[in-house]
Parts: structure tokens; sequence; C-alpha cells
């Protein structure tokens, strides 16, 4: 399943991971950033991905530059999506998400 999701994923999310202090002593641990997990919620845009998209906290933190970097540069979300047909449909949704939040 972990394969799927990194299908999601702009394909240089690796350069963007934050470390998460959680006192572990002998694993680190990273998470992507905002705008790579807007990118994968975009792509699989159900339900509760949408609700987390809107939640004004979520938009508030987005850097909506690099979001869009990361959509629409060919060596991201494009490089790394499972298909044309994907990719049209991830970008279809960010852009009527992007109206609803930004009008």
């Amino acid at each position: 399943m972990a394969v799927a999701y990194c299908n999601q994923m702009p394909f240089n999310y690796e350069d963007r991971l934050i470390p998460l202090d959680i006192g572990a002593r002998f694993i680190r641990y990273f998470t992507p950033s905002l705008e790579d997990l807007a990118v994968m919620k975009l792509y699989a845009y159900r339900p509760n991905d949408i609700v987390d998209l809107h939640s004004q906290a979520f938009v508030d933190r987005l850097d909506w530059g690099l979001l869009e970097r990361l959509i629409f540069d060919e060596g991201e979300a494009l490089a790394s999506s499972p298909s044309e047909r994907s990719y049209q449909e991830m970008v279809c949704a960010y852009r009527q998400y992007k109206k609803e939040v930004l009008g």
C-alpha cells in the first residue's frame, strides 16, 4: 500500500521532509511538508481529504506558491503520477479547491 501513496506524492518530496522531535533515541521520524500532503489529498480527494484541505488551519499554513510549483512543475507531481489521467484529475481537483478556499 505504501507504493500507492508514493505515487501520489510530488517526485522530490524527500527534499522537503520535516523532522519530528518525538523523543525517539534510535530512529529519526519525518513527515512530508504540508504542501506535499495537500498534493496527496488532492490526488485521493476522498471526503475526509476534502475536509482536511478545507480546514482553516490547513489553508492558512499552506505556501500557495510552493503548492502551485509542486502541482504544475513537470519534475514534481506529474513526474510521479501513475498516469496522465490521474494527474489531470488531481489538477482539476486543485483548481476546484483553490476556487473554493481563495475565491
